[in-house]
């Protein structure tokens, strides 16, 4: 019979197995995880970096992402839509009135083109894609061009539906093809290079200026069913394409500015372990990839944020990923971008505090995104048995910290404090456990993610 300090002792060693396994399996797959998944030409050894890529031209232009435009003959009545927006953060019903004030304040700025790095629709409804052209036609009798890209909610998307009552029924959204179709005046007709595999384009709004539109989407499944995946990726093809692209740009000595939905850098410390499906895949490389052929800037969405994430690679360049929130979402943003001289002025505009849909709408929206955010804390919380008291304090934190990252005003000198002797033990112990996300969401420091930001592009 096995005395009882050599059963500690087993126990003890078995432990320590585990810990050494499961550590060893994580240092693996981590490593894993972090090789490319394409070829990248920019990482061989025949590759040459020029030190000086062209210098951008003088340009003023708006950006404004994640419209998701939803017309309300679709349904806004009955327990479906309602349990649909009990879920989501986005201020659907209001949301063509907030685009037409959007595209009312882009017209009166003095801008010549203006950037819409995807998620146009709700979900991919062709009602929805017309609306938006219908609303992106104001800008162009304006003489102000509006280049699209497709987001992750706009194409071949499962749950384009209308809403009556207690059912929902699916609706016609649109396939690639109709979306370069419906688009065709916002970036495709004038496109000077289409991708064959995907969705992106290039187009030179001003002499010496490319602008490069990258489709980062994947709309299908295994079975090439539509589908519509969160997630997103560039395939081999479209690495080829993109690399043989800026090559030519700095052979034609152009300068370049990406576009596309998802994110290139990460954005917070973690966002790529709670998140990941919000940064394109590769994205390490992606990032390296641009900034090693000149590129200094990419706009994206995706992640509904006001958050401007730089990363140097000293002798391969830097990248500035601006990423701007979303425009029926709290608080309502629209970016102003001024290059002049080798500096590029960012202003942000937040609609939430002119807009009069409802009395005092920021705070309207603001209660709007927060409630949810807290709702889905909640429920996250109780998938690891955190309750009550212990739930509430959690979720509340958290979702103001969400509100402040995504509102771009996430300083560390105002994050808000609690005091943990306030939970249980079990409330500290994952508390502990994903201290990362509630740390992480504030670790901008007193960085500035919206106005009077000026930065250099030497």
């Amino acid at each position: 019979m096995i005395k009882k300090k050599h059963k500690i002792l087993i126990i003890i060693l078995i432990a320590v197995a585990a810990a050494v396994i499961f550590t060893g399996y994580t240092l693996i797959k981590n490593y894993v995880d972090s090789l490319p998944k394409n070829d990248y030409g920019f990482l061989k050894k025949s590759f040459v970096y020029e030190n000086n890529p062209p210098d951008y031209p003088a340009v003023r232009f708006a950006v404004i992402s994640d419209l998701h435009y939803y017309d309300v003959s679709l349904g806004i009545e009955g327990s479906a839509f309602e349990d649909y927006m009990m879920a989501d953060r986005k201020m659907l019903i209001e949301s063509v009135d907030i685009i037409a004030a959007a595209i009312d304040d882009i017209i009166e700025s003095d801008v010549s083109f203006v950037l819409l790095p995807g998620d146009l629709t709700k979900d991919g409804e062709l009602i929805n894609h017309k609306g938006v052209a219908e609303s992106l036609a104001r800008l162009k009798e304006s003489g102000i061009q509006a280049y699209v890209i497709p987001g992750n909610h706009d194409v071949n998307c499962h749950e384009a539906f209308s809403y009556d009552g207690n059912f929902t029924t699916p609706v016609i959204n649109v396939s690639p093809e109709q979306f370069a179709e419906i688009y065709g005046d916002y970036g495709y007709s004038a496109a000077i290079y289409r991708d064959n595999s995907s969705l992106s384009y290039i187009a030179e709004p001003a002499d010496g200026l490319w602008i490069m539109a990258l489709d980062s989407c994947e709309y299908y499944n295994e079975s090439s069913e539509p589908y519509g995946y969160t997630r997103g990726s560039f395939t081999q093809a479209q690495v080829d394409w993109i690399e043989s692209k800026l090559n030519q740009a700095r052979e034609q000595n152009k300068a370049v500015i990406v576009f596309m939905h998802h994110g290139i850098n990460e954005h917070w410390d973690g966002q790529r372990k709670l998140h990941p499906e919000y940064i394109i895949k590769d994205y390490k490389y992606v990032s390296k990839m641009l900034a090693a052929y000149g590129v200094r800037m990419a706009f994206t969405g995706h992640y509904h944020a006001q958050n401007i994430a730089y990363m140097d690679y000293e002798d391969k360049g830097f990248l500035y990923d601006i990423e701007t929130g979303s425009l029926v979402t709290y608080p309502c943003p629209v970016r102003y971008i001024e290059i002049n001289n080798g500096s590029l002025n960012i202003q942000s505009k937040m609609l939430a505090d002119s807009l009069t849909f409802h009395d005092d709408f920021a705070e309207y929206s603001y209660n709007h995104a927060f409630v949810r955010i807290k709702r889905e804390a909640e429920n996250t919380l109780g998938n690891y048995f955190v309750k009550g008291n212990d739930a509430d304090i959690l979720s509340e934190y958290l979702a103001e910290s969400f509100m402040a990252h995504y509102s771009g005003e996430a300083k560390i000198s105002q994050k808000p404090t609690f005091a943990e002797s306030e939970l249980s033990l079990w409330g500290r112990f994952i508390y502990f456990m994903q201290k990362y996300v509630f740390t992480g969401l504030w670790s901008d420091g007193d960085d500035k993610n919206n106005n009077d930001t000026v930065y250099s592009l030497k």
